[in-house]
């Protein structure tokens, strides 16, 4: 395994997560190579204008050649989406809502859309909706997603639908217009489709080794929620699933994880992402 550059290490261990994790990280001396710590990242619940300037922090000092390939992969799909979603169809129109999703406003174009809250001092959302009746002919009439096919030794497929989606899209901006997140059904190509896969080859799918502070039984705050919950997986059975999955190539970023129960009793399975917003309570 390549070391993390000390640029990357550095940066990585300033980012908000929690002391508890950062103090476990420290005390067993615990090394991720730089595609580890871009996983991390891209799966962490960062804004995506956060997200973006980290990973692109570490595709300008990274010497790992795939990753930096990989990464630059990434923004070029995304920024594909984004430029995608902005441009005008045939019966589509971009509706402005506000955070609690009341209408601001209709327009027929994405700069009219913007416009319109030029002003506006809170997180609002753009989406992007074609209309779907027998008079209108819709604009996209097909789209596809990745799902892994778990009987086909893991292997991505897509799954064509044959249908006119009523919403192309959505952007969600914060109060200073920057993207917090977004989606956009694209038109279909080769290379969309390869960055968007599910491969554990890729850095947003990949298998992370991680350092476990926690033991079932264990109360933890959420930093994202502030909720108090209770570890329910042990540290024997989270050691055994970081032993199984180094030994085998169909092991990907999903299968680690930690499971807790809220306090309603309910419980939930969580990926490794969420051992970094984890604060012992």
């Amino acid at each position: 395994m390549k070391q993390s550059s000390k640029e990357i290490q550095e940066m990585f261990m300033t980012l908000p997560f929690s002391e508890t994790m950062k103090n476990c990280i420290e005390e067993t001396g615990w090394q991720f190579a730089d595609s580890h710590i871009a996983t991390i990242i891209y799966n962490f619940p960062f804004p995506y204008f956060v997200r973006r300037e980290l990973l692109e922090a570490i595709h300008d000092n990274t010497e790992d050649e795939t990753l930096k390939t990989q990464l630059g992969q990434r923004f070029e799909v995304d920024d594909l989406k984004i430029e995608s979603f902005k441009q005008p169809l045939n019966n589509t129109v971009f509706a402005v809502k506000s955070f609690d999703f009341s209408d601001i406003g209709t327009f027929s174009d994405f700069d009219s859309a913007m416009e319109s809250v030029k002003d506006y001092n809170d997180e609002f959302c753009i989406e992007k909706i074609q209309t779907l009746s027998e008079e209108a002919e819709p604009a996209v009439k097909n789209f596809s997603f990745p799902f892994r096919n778990m009987g086909a030794e893991n292997q991505t497929e897509f799954w064509d639908i044959d249908s006119a989606p009523d919403t192309l899209g959505t952007i969600y901006f914060n109060e200073e217009k920057l993207i917090h997140r977004f989606w956009s059904v694209t038109h279909d190509n080769e290379f969309i489709r390869k960055v968007d896969s599910l491969d554990s080859s890729r850095f947003e799918n990949a298998f992370v080794p991680l350092p476990n502070p926690f033991d079932k039984g264990d109360k933890v705050q959420r930093l994202s929620t502030g909720e108090t919950v209770v570890i329910n997986t042990t540290k024997e059975k989270f050691n055994d699933i970081i032993a199984k999955a180094e030994k085998s190539a169909d092991y990907d970023y999903d299968d680690t994880y930690v499971s807790f129960i809220f306090n309603n009793g309910e419980g939930v399975k969580d990926d490794l992402a969420c051992l970094f917003e984890l604060e012992r309570a």
